[in-house]
This record gives structure tokens, sequence and C-alpha cells, in this order.
């Protein structure tokens, strides 16, 4: 994975076959055209910007190996030394918010108590040039509020307006809006997480405390996701008329840990300082984190759980007792009177648990009045920018991180009367338009219309290896039913094949491969049966690239430019997928076009879009294939166990989301 970060995403990241895309592009913005023009348009160059990154139609989500220049420490230490030689008029106020569950990860690597790690933590930052460190707790305590109330009103109104889907994941955000739009949106929390409300509070609540305006602040904020950059750079959380983000730079934890490892240094070298209070800015030398109910997840379900069932039923909830369903990551809790199950609630960790319950929800059959979504298993202590053991199985220093984290006090924040005391200086009460202009916010579907230029890749059951190369500035087209039945001629088609053009202008190397050397199915379980996780993603990772090495494929690939290993053994990924496996999940599950599976036609080397609406019925797809159309099924992870241990495994080699699309193409 990059150690850094660059000013646009990497274009050469931008395929389908190596990054956890549906379509990782930027869309080209259609041009407004004049009566009587013509449809001749000149392209600017490709730049990807991190707020384009938000509003591509593409990614399932942006994940932790996105490249954000404007994100990164060594972007914070200029600013800190261009801070430095302003005049005291001008010179930024720095300004930190922890994330408890940073803490935590970097208290396990150093081998310290929360509490010491905090109070180490806040003093390496002061080092550098930071005046203020805040606990991002004290901001969820909001969030928890807002998202008890939230869901207390929509139960009020009905079935209709539920289940809630509540949550301060950004990756699940960007997810919802790019994959499921208006389908899912209304039904997902609008209260902000802990960490933009930290933002909406400090340059507006505390700045007016200091007697400055929010451009004079510099809000940085240490969290436990790459994804949490992507969070701050969203249009909603950006002043028109301070032109400043509410979040100005998000580090994460395993970016502190290269930092220092860059340095020579460790935590424990730095000097221990104390909190500040965001009630009063007071600086408490020992003061540590607060926490609350819940787990590393946020406690949203815990919170709104006992909170609905005093407020609608008036029954005291003192322990919240989960059933865990078919794995740890996904389970619920319900809540009865008289015999009757009044409320149930679930919480689902995991793109694989959060898929079951949105098609639970699409086909209006979810048990759930509420719903605790992370797109990280095991959720935020388990974030991908979360700071790895070097010497130990990783589920047991996940385990360390979470018990670390459980030492942390706990406080109600219905009870906390700092909290109530801001609800009434701050937000002139409790249902003022100042919360819902600092603690909401609003989500939108991104429409999937034109995409840039993307390589597509299919190896299914060694019936076709050629690769094609999509034109750029294809337009969806909504063709009429007949066309879509209508056979392609492929000797009048200008097919751009991999072998041919691009080989030739040198962006993809054509490797062969000496398979005959390996039995690749018998090493392909003996890989599954290493114990070491992070021994078994290596093993893993080279048997995916063989015969290039792993040092020769970031030597002279990664990120510079594509290999096509052509394999001569058709079954070597069988194991992985198949046909038949393709056509079990088309019958078994309500795979949807648009959704699910694209069907697609190319015709003077331009991809047209065939998807019709509604559900993929077996037949239907298996026609479309056979009338010469292509198949991509995305996320197929998702209904195959054999990927989603793929995807899995490889997560411990990069400490990044790794996902999958399946094509089927014609030739």
């Amino acid at each position: 994975m990059a150690s850094g970060f660059s000013g646009v995403l990497k274009l050469t990241d931008l395929d389908d076959f190596i990054t956890p895309s549906q379509q990782c592009v930027k869309p080209v913005q259609p041009p407004t055209r004049l009566p009587g023009s013509t449809n001749s348009t000149k392209l600017e160059k490709a730049k990807i910007s991190l707020n384009d990154c938000l509003a591509c139609s593409g990614c399932v989500t942006s994940a932790e190996s996105v490249l954000i220049g404007s994100q990164s420490f060594e972007e914070f230490l200029k600013c800190i030394e261009s801070a430095d030689q302003s005049s005291p008029a001008d010179s930024k106020i720095f300004i930190l918010t922890l994330s408890p569950q940073s803490v935590a990860s970097m208290a396990a690597v150093s081998n310290l108590s929360i509490q010491e790690a905090t109070l180490k933590v806040s003093g390496m930052f002061r080092s550098f040039g930071v005046s203020f460190v805040f606990d991002s707790s004290f901001a969820r305590s909001f969030s928890l509020i807002e998202t008890a109330n939230e869901f207390i009103s929509r139960f009020k109104l009905g079935e209709t307006h539920l289940p809630l889907l509540a949550s301060s994941c950004p990756g699940w955000i960007c997810y919802a809006e790019k994959t499921h739009g208006n389908t899912i949106l209304p039904f997902i929390s609008t209260a902000k997480s802990p960490q933009q409300v930290a933002g909406s509070l400090i340059k507006s609540y505390i700045a007016s405390m200091l007697g400055t305006s929010a451009d004079n602040i510099y809000h940085l904020s240490l969290m436990p996701c790459y994804d949490k950059k992507l969070e701050a750079s969203r249009q909603q959380f950006y002043s028109d008329i301070y032109r400043t983000r509410d979040v100005d730079m998000v580090l994460t934890s395993v970016e502190i840990g290269a930092l220092l490892e860059a340095r020579a240094l460790k935590l424990t070298d730095y000097p221990s300082v104390g909190l500040n209070s965001f009630s009063d800015l007071k600086l408490e030398p020992v003061a540590g984190l607060i926490g609350h109910k819940g787990g590393g997840a946020g406690g949203y379900l815990e919170h709104t759980l006992v909170r609905a069932a005093k407020q609608l039923f008036n029954i005291e909830v003192n322990e919240i007792s989960y059933t865990t369903l078919k794995n740890k990551d996904i389970g619920e809790v319900t809540v009865e009177k008289d015999g009757q199950t009044v409320l149930t609630f679930a919480y689902a960790y995991g793109f694989r648990n959060i898929q079951n319950v949105v098609q639970k929800i699409k086909r209006k059959k979810c048990p759930y009045h509420f719903v605790e979504v992370m797109a990280c298993p095991s959720g935020c202590l388990n974030g991908g920018g979360q700071m790895r053991a070097s010497e130990m199985e990783h589920k047991d220093h996940l385990n360390d991180v979470i018990k670390l984290y459980d030492t942390i006090p706990l406080t109600d924040p219905f009870l906390d009367l700092s909290v109530k005391r801001l609800y009434s200086e701050w937000l002139e009460g409790e249902n003022s338009d100042k919360v819902v202009q600092y603690l909401h916010t609003s989500y939108k579907a991104i429409d999937k219309t034109i995409s840039l230029l993307s390589i597509k890749c299919n190896n299914m059951d060694g019936k076709s290896k050629k690769l094609k190369l999509v034109s750029s500035g294809v337009k969806r087209q909504n063709l009429k039913h007949k066309e879509r039945k209508m056979k392609r001629d492929l000797n009048k088609m200008k097919l751009i094949s991999l072998e041919g053009k691009i080989s030739n202008n040198q962006l993809v190397d054509i490797i062969n491969s000496s398979d005959n050397l390996v039995n690749p199915l018998e090493l392909y379980e003996k890989i599954k049966h290493v114990s070491n996780t992070r021994e078994r993603s290596k093993l893993l990772f080279e048997w995916l690239i063989r015969p290039i090495g792993i040092e020769q494929f970031f030597r002279e690939y990664w990120e510079k430019k594509a290999m096509v290993i052509k394999r001569n053994i058709p079954n070597y990924f069988s194991n992985l997928f198949s046909s038949k496996e393709f056509d079990t999940i088309l019958n078994k599950e309500s795979i949807e076009y648009s959704v699910n599976l694209d069907v697609t036609q190319y015709q003077d080397g331009k991809r047209h879009t065939l998807n019709p609406e509604g559900r993929a019925y077996p037949s239907v797809v298996w026609k479309f294939y056979e009338e010469g159309c292509s198949l991509r099924f995305l996320n197929p992870q998702t209904y195959s166990d054999s990927l989603w241990w793929l995807n899995a495994t490889l997560q411990d080699y990069f400490h990044s989301f790794v996902g999958a699309n399946m094509l089927v193409i014609s030739l």
C-alpha cells in the first residue's frame, strides 16, 4: 500500500480489477450546450480531487487506498510552519480532536494504558504547535442524543419511516449514496458523526469563545479510518461564508505510527499533557478520555434502545442481551412488553452483513426498527487506519485494543451537564434551527451518468481472458427493448483488445504464466490452512500474481502500469468463482440490474449500458450473454464465501478494503 498521498488520485488506480470499485473514475461533467450547438466537446486533462472522489458514481466505498495530497502529515507540518511565519493577526489557531478508538490503537502498540497514551498523544501534538486538544467523545454525546431523538420521532410517524440506519461511518455513507441511492438514503440517520459535530462545535462555539472567526482556526482530527478524510471533504461541511471546512485535515493512527517510525521516536518520548474542556477551554493536566456504553462502534444502538424504550413504552432497560446471528458482526436485540415484541434492533458490521440488511429493506422484509451500521468488521476499533502490531496475530492485537477501549470511564450523554449547557448556550434549545444546522446533515444519491477511461478484466473458467479498453465520455444509453435483443455483428464492431492496442502502447504487460510448475488448486488449499494471518495473506497474494514476485510487483507495477497474466491452466481460479456459482446466485438471490449487475454492449469502441429495470433473472441474463453482451457482476463477494474469504485475507496484507468485480465477456 502506498505510504504517502499525491495531489490527485493516481489514474493508474482507476481500474476495477485492482480496486474495490464499481467504476472508480471521475464522472465527466456534462457541458451546458447552447441551442444548435454540436455534440463535439473538448475534455480537460483528467484530475481527481478529494471532493471529486465523493462525487464520483463509481467506487463502492472510497477506501483507504485513496491517495489525497491535502490530507497528509507533511501537509499539516507545512501549515504549522506557514502559521509560524505569519503575522500575529494572520496566524491560525491549531486545534486537535482525538478519537478514543485511535488512541486505543496507539496505546496497544505502545504498551500504555489508554489514559497514559491520551496524555502522550496530547503532548506530541502540542510539541508540533497545536494549542488545544479535545476528546471527540464529547461531540459524540450530541450525535447519540440526536440519533435517539430522530428514531423516536420516526417511530411515532410509522413503519414506513423505518428502519433507521445509524452510523458514524463515512465508508457506509459513500456506499449507500453511490450504490443504492434514494432506495436506502431516506432510512439513514441525519445526525452528524462525532468528527463533524466537533467541527461544528469548534468552528462556531469555540471560535466565538476565542474571539476569532472560523477561518482563523485550523481543525485537525485523529481518526481510526482513512474514509474520515473523505467525510471531512464533503461539500455539506464547507462554509461558503468563511471559505473553510469544519475539519481541515484528518490523520489516522497508522500515519502517526509511520511518522514516529520515520523519526526513530516512540510515543513515550513525548511529555504527558492533559486535554482541554469543550465547555470552558481549561486545560485539565491529568484529564483523559470519556466514553459511552456500546463499544467501539459508538453506542448508537444501545443509547437509542434505552432512550426509546423509556420514552415510547415506559420500559427501563438496564441490561442488553444480544443474539448473535450468522457471525459475530451481526446480531439483534429485542424489547418486549406484556409478552409482545415492541422494539427490534440490530447491528451490522462489514459490507457483507450490511448488504444483507439492505436487501431486506429493498424487499420490504426488514424486521428491524433500528440498525447500527459499520463498514469495518468489528467496527471502528478495527478501522483501516488503525496501527497494526508487528509481532502478534491481528485478532490478538484487536482484542488488546478492545480491552483498552473498554477501560475508558463512561458517561451518560443525556445526563451530562456540560452537554445540556451547550444545548442551551450554543444551540438555543433542543429543538431549535441551530440544532438542525450544526448537528444534522443530508445525503444525496450519486447518479451514474458519464465515465472516463477504465480497463476491464475477465477471468472466469478459462473461457475468455482478453480485456477491453472502454472509450471515454460514454453516456448511458436508454435503448429500446428491441435494440437490447439485437445480435451484435462482431465484424462490424471496432473492439479494442488489450493484447493489441494496449500492449503496443506499453500501458500493460502481458505475462505468460508457467502454471504447469505448480498444482494451483493444491497450493490454494494449503494456503487456506496457514494459521498465521499475516503469512497467509502474503502467500495468497503471491499465489494470485505468480509468476511475478511481490517485490517485482511493487517495484515495476504498483501505481505504474497494469499487468495481465495469461494462465495456461483454465481452472487456476476455479476455487474462487465459476459460471456455475454465478448461475446459482442468479437463481437464489435477488440480483438487480444497475445495483448488482451491469449488462453492456460495445459498438464502435463505445460502451452502451443495456440494463433493464428490476431483478436480473438467469434466463434473461444468459440470453444477453449469448447475444454478445458483457456481464459485470458487482461485489460478488457479497454472495460468494470464497471471494469473501479472498478479500478478507488480502485486507490483512494491504491494511485496506479489498474488493472484486466479476466479468463475463463474450468474444
